[in-house]
């Protein structure tokens, strides 16, 4: 890899990182969302506020480091290759590249990440849901089953990030070059900065409705995996329909939402001004 490449996956990695400082305690709040059974439906307010008592304020930031780490690494691959694989295979001279060749590189970073940072999703997802959770339940897990245990899940969660990243990162660079191809250069960080918020919160609010019902299994598969139980996914969400309704794999949809494009629009409003301070201080534009 080129060290432009290297500097786009370490910002595309930062740039995250930083957001999820915002956007944890949403986080917090869907994952309790996702893990309440049918007859135990909670709204936002009333889950925030659950949490606020039994833990205090600081509940809402549960796995805050263990969820910066995730963003940190994950998205240096999920974000941060996406311009290098699809230079990969497709040629700028000819053009921009057309949609399905920007969902097939957004796609492909998608699976390589979840696939890489499925341990720490694992992790993140069970510190949220349960803050008593410590280095030495994680040590019993991997001692009981082995390491592969930190994979549970890997499946549904590289289906996951495939629809969220073939989605959200092509639809956010082609609104951003559909606007260059319209006039609009930003020359000033309040102009990076707009540009930013205008491209993103189309594609992270398109994002959000395409995975959330890989995102509702997910949860319940990691949190099995974590009290000892090895569940398929298919199975995970074939229960949940029959016990909860097929409606319950959108559980904790508004909580997503709330989270994921502010965190999303956050990201790339980071990512983008990282990159712009990087490339102002190497001479070379990411």
């Amino acid at each position: 890899a080129s060290n432009t490449d290297v500097l786009q996956m370490v910002t595309c990695g930062a740039g995250p990182a930083l957001a999820a400082i915002f956007s944890n305690p949403l986080e917090v709040v869907k994952v309790r969302m996702q893990m309440h059974m049918a007859g135990g439906s909670q709204g936002m307010v009333s889950t925030a506020s659950q949490i606020v008592q039994e833990k205090g304020i600081s509940g809402l930031q549960a796995g805050l480091r263990m969820s910066m780490a995730r963003e940190l690494f994950k998205c240096s691959v999920r974000i941060g290759l996406y311009k290098p694989v699809l230079n990969r295979i497709h040629d700028k001279r000819s053009g921009r590249a057309p949609i399905w060749k920007s969902m097939v590189a957004g796609g492909s970073c998608g699976v390589l990440s979840a696939l890489c940072a499925n341990p720490l999703d694992l992790l993140k997802t069970k510190w949220q849901h349960d803050p008593a959770f410590s280095m030495r339940s994680i040590g019993e897990l991997v001692r009981r089953e082995g390491v592969t245990a930190l994979w549970a899940g890997v499946k549904i969660s590289m289906c996951r990030s495939l629809v969220a990243t073939a989605s959200s990162v092509p639809i956010k660079y082609q609104l951003q070059d559909m606007a260059k191809d319209a006039g609009f250069v930003p020359r000033t960080t309040p102009e990076l900065i707009l540009q930013s918020l205008v491209c993103s919160f189309p594609a992270a609010t398109t994002a959000v409705l395409c995975m959330q019902p890989f995102d509702v299994v997910r949860t319940r598969v990691y949190n099995l995996k974590c009290q000892g139980e090895t569940v398929s996914p298919a199975r995970v969400a074939k229960r949940l329909i029959k016990n909860e309704g097929v409606f319950a794999l959108w559980k904790g949809t508004s909580a997503h939402i709330m989270r994921f494009v502010p965190h999303t629009v956050l990201s790339f409003v980071f990512i983008d001004l990282l990159q712009k301070g990087v490339s102002s201080f190497v001479g070379t534009k990411l």
